[in-house]
């Protein structure tokens, strides 16, 4: 009663007769992500990738493919507009029984060093400053122990080494 927000009970998604869920690269399904159904529609190639990464890592208990769209959860900077991270991940922690949530944004090449690209980096660089100072002010009992939440900014040139980083 003392949250001054709510977790959705739903989701609505727009399909066509056409859309396909998305599977592994190997056809198989996908194991890992938060909600029953994710669909091949809701990715680029980059995201794509993240996710099939995420879903085989064993570090990772489940993710969570971010809807960009104004009803979605965001991150709210400095600039008038929200920012809407592509995935988030609960990962194991360092420590046995703990977790920790890992915020993904990725860019293709082409948007490398735009003002919007730079604007996330500077976003994503204060907010893990701010989680590394944080102190606790109250607790959200999910049945484990959380540690500090991280936010990356993936690169097409080296998502997959950013992410082994994170993940």
């Amino acid at each position: 009663p003392d949250l001054d927000w709510k977790l959705a009970k739903t989701l609505e998604v727009e399909l066509t007769g056409t859309d396909l869920e998305l599977a592994r690269k190997n056809g198989s399904p996908l194991e890992k992500q938060l909600f029953e159904k994710v669909f091949d529609k809701d990715f680029n190639a980059l995201e794509k990738n993240t996710a099939w990464y995420l879903d085989g890592a064993e570090t990772v208990y489940w993710w969570h493919r971010i809807a960009v769209n104004q009803q979605s959860y965001g991150l709210q900077g400095w600039q008038r507009n929200r920012v809407y991270p592509d995935l988030l991940a609960c990962v194991h922690g360092t420590k046995e029984g703990s977790y920790r949530f890992s915020v993904l944004e990725t860019k293709g090449e082409h948007l490398k060093g735009n003002d919007d690209t730079e604007y996330k980096k500077a976003l994503f660089d204060l907010l893990n400053e701010y989680a590394a100072q944080s102190f606790e002010a109250g607790k959200l009992l999910l049945g484990e122990e959380a540690e500090q939440m991280t936010f990356t900014m993936l690169l097409e040139e080296n998502w997959e080494q950013e992410i082994a980083k994170v993940v």
